[in-house]
């Protein structure tokens, strides 16, 4: 599955730009995890959240996959 990390910024003064933008690729062994950051600027902030490949916001999956920015 892949992972898109999306920044929308509505009536944003200043628009939304990555400051730490994830890389486009990431592999990790199952059961080692692995840590993506994503951290976008704007003005108002801009709001950012994980889709994976089709569009559908990804949700937390306990023991497996969880968003810290929350």
């Amino acid at each position: 599955m892949s992972l898109v990390c999306n920044v929308s910024g509505e009536l944003a003064r200043v628009g939304p730009s990555f400051v730490v933008e994830p890389p486009s690729l990431v592999q990790f062994a199952v059961g080692a995890g692995a840590t993506l950051r994503c951290v976008a600027a704007g003005e108002p902030p801009p709001a950012i959240t994980w889709l994976t490949d089709d569009g559908t916001p990804l949700e937390d999956a306990p023991g497996l996959r969880f968003d810290l920015s929350t």
